[in-house]
């Protein structure tokens, strides 16, 4: 299960053009995940790097109970 805070869905969409509605598939797949080394948050998050159709995608989410809350979606960068 997924959720999301929709301004920051619509955020990432403005800045990336990128939905988080489109980020689950990423699962469907391999995918690496490690924990972020950033401090500074409150609770835990974790970087996913899969594929979306055919692009690299980075995704940044967290636990909240049994679903990842997504927090920011982009193209991977080249060094992920």
């Amino acid at each position: 299960m997924f959720e999301w805070h929709e301004e920051k869905r619509q955020r990432n969409l403005d800045k990336h053009g990128l939905d988080f509605l489109d980020f689950k598939e990423i699962w469907q797949g391999p995918v690496v995940e490690i924990f972020s080394s950033q401090a500074g948050h409150s609770e835990a998050r974790i970087i996913a790097i899969g594929m979306l159709d055919d692009r690299c995608i980075t995704v940044i989410y967290t636990w909240r109970e049994e679903k990842r809350r997504l927090i920011s979606a982009r193209k991977a960068r080249k060094n992920e």
